[in-house]
C-alpha cells in the first residue's frame, strides 16, 4: 500500500485515506510537489489553545 510512502509522523498525526494510489503517483511523478506536501504536513501545528 502506498500509504507506507508517508513518513511515520504524518501517519501518526493525520487521518490519511488513499484514493487510487495517489501517494505513489505524487511520490514518483511529482516528486517536488510530494516533498512540499510532506514538508507542510510535518511542520504544521494547530493547537487547541489557539482555537479556544
Amino acid at each position: 500500500m502506498s500509504l507506507s510512502l508517508l513518513p511515520q509522523f504524518v501517519r501518526d498525526h493525520y487521518e490519511v485515506h488513499e484514493w487510487k494510489h495517489a501517494c505513489a503517483i505524487l511520490e514518483r511523478d511529482f516528486h517536488n510537489e510530494w516533498n512540499d506536501v510532506i514538508a507542510v504536513l510535518t511542520a504544521f501545528r494547530l493547537k487547541k489553545s489557539w482555537i479556544t
